[in-house]
């Protein structure tokens, strides 16, 4: 089970054993709505844009603005609830912490074209540039792994923004990356040094807002969110890989 950036709804031995007994009536609310374990909800910021707005709008999209000003609030307050009470339990019995993370199956179609599911069949499907022998119909394997780091990390700074009690009103990550194509294709350099297919550098743009929140609080919680947070950790840490190859019959 992986509930680090991941939307798998099986069962969670932290939710199994939740309570709610010390929560204040409000968050005590919202919490009774939580029986499965939560999904993060990501902002949205063409909703959260609506925040400022000209003069003078229609009445309809005023009561359109408010009602999404209510959804954020309210997402930020079930994230807190989520996060105080995964705290809860992890301090109190801290062996409910490790966990399997959800396994992802690629499997390949036909030229490059790969699909990736979860246990639950979401799909991700995956090719290749034209240029290197693919339709260039979706997304690269090493795009994913950007987005997954941008999305991971900035899901990261909306947990910890919510449980801190911080407004965002925009929160954007850009995260880019320079490879040499030569390590994909095995090629050496001159003097016959392996060249790694890995990207040699990764950076991560993030543009933050929340009004009212001072600059230095802003980027400490962002510092301190990709500190933590899976994907970057990954990243930085160069996890081995652990390879097992069955050749089928068939």
């Amino acid at each position: 089970m992986d509930w680090n950036c991941d939307v798998s709804d099986r069962w969670c031995p932290i939710q199994a054993s939740a309570s709610t007994a010390n929560l204040s009536w409000i968050r005590r609310r919202h919490a009774s709505q939580l029986t499965a374990r939560p999904s993060l909800l990501p902002l949205r910021p063409a909703e959260a844009s609506l925040l400022v707005r000209p003069l003078g709008v229609h009445r309809e999209r005023d009561h359109n603005n408010l009602s999404s000003v209510r959804e954020i609030a309210m997402a930020s307050e079930e994230i807190a609830v989520a996060i105080e009470r995964v705290e809860s339990i992890l301090q109190r019995r801290p062996e409910k912490g490790l966990h399997d993370d959800a396994a992802a199956t690629a499997r390949w179609q036909a030229g490059l074209k790969v699909i990736a599911t979860d246990a639950s069949g979401f799909r991700v499907e995956t090719d290749m540039p034209v240029e290197m022998g693919g339709k260039g119909q979706s997304v690269t394997p090493g795009w994913l792994l950007r987005a997954g780091l941008a999305s991971c990390t900035a899901t990261r700074i909306a947990m910890a923004a919510a449980r801190e009690g911080i407004a965002l009103t925009s929160l954007e990550l850009t995260a880019t990356s320079s490879s040499d194509l030569r390590g994909m294709l095995g090629i050496a350099d001159p003097a016959g040094a392996t060249i790694s297919a890995g990207p040699g550098e990764v950076r991560l743009d993030v543009r933050i807002c929340a009004p009212g929140v001072s600059e230095e609080r802003l980027i400490l919680l962002v510092k301190k969110c990709n500190a933590c947070s899976p994907v970057a950790c990954a990243l930085e840490t160069a996890t081995p890989v652990s390879l097992h190859i069955e050749v089928a019959s068939h």
